[in-house]
């Protein structure tokens, strides 16, 4: 079980991890932001093909894709966003 918290578990991985590729440099760029700024992790979307298919295809994946486990969880983190107004 972890005993870190989730910003504390970044910082770990950030002190532990050398960027390597540009990648790399961009996800720790954005694992440094969450540590900083105490951002909150909305929800883990699956990886999906589907969702580059629509993206190429210029239809939302939500709609194309309803059923699929990730257009549940992208509806699922925009709820918190919608309740702040």
């Amino acid at each position: 079980m972890l005993s870190l918290s989730f910003p504390r578990l970044l910082e770990k991985i950030i002190n532990t991890s050398k960027a390597s590729n540009k990648l790399d440099i961009i996800l720790v760029s954005i694992i440094k932001d969450f540590v900083r700024y105490h951002l909150e992790l909305l929800r883990e979307i699956p990886i999906d093909p589907q969702i580059v298919e629509a993206c190429d295809s210029g239809k939302p994946y939500i709609q194309e894709f309803v059923d699929s486990e990730a257009a549940k969880r992208f509806h699922q983190s925009i709820l918190p966003l919608i309740n702040l107004t």
